[in-house]
């Protein structure tokens, strides 16, 4: 998407605190040129990326980060064999007693099959030395329920 906008549409968003926000984000692309498709944000400090009432719920999360670090590397396949064979005893990415639970499937199911087992194991170090597939979840932050943010670009 390409568009041009300019700071005096709406003077509080040129370094007053306000964000400029989309009003409607599939109106034709032509549209996005005109004052009238934006607005200044209600809340000072602004909410760039999300609606005036803020962020989404949930955290920010890189699929396959099992460790927490923000990488995708061997510590990860070690968390994630810990996580399949000790169970409680590994701290997870997110809410859930085990592996299988909430959204640790979606940080940890490597393949797309909605279950964590040794195919995701074996999924991940195929991606990580093998120039295997990436995780089904692919390579960016994604927004999950019940997780803390530890993932950033």
């Amino acid at each position: 998407q390409e568009f041009t906008y300019f700071d005096s549409w709406h003077p509080a968003t040129d370094g007053l605190g306000h964000s400029l926000n989309v009003i409607d984000i599939d109106a034709n692309l032509d549209a996005w040129n005109q004052s009238t498709q934006w607005a200044e944000s209600n809340l000072v400090g602004g909410s760039p990326g999300f609606t005036d009432g803020g962020p989404p719920p949930g955290g920010l999360q890189r699929p396959g980060d099992l460790n927490q670090d923000n990488n995708l590397d061997i510590g990860d396949a070690v968390r994630l064999l810990l996580a399949i064979y000790r169970g409680e005893d590994v701290t997870l990415p997110c809410e859930g007693a085990t592996i299988q639970d909430g959204n640790n499937v979606a940080v940890a199911d490597f393949n797309g099959d909605s279950s964590v087992d040794n195919s995701d194991v074996i999924g991940m170090l195929n991606f990580l030395y093998l120039d295997g597939p990436a995780h089904d979840g692919g390579l960016n932050c994604i927004r999950l329920d019940g997780c803390e943010s530890t993932c950033s670009s």
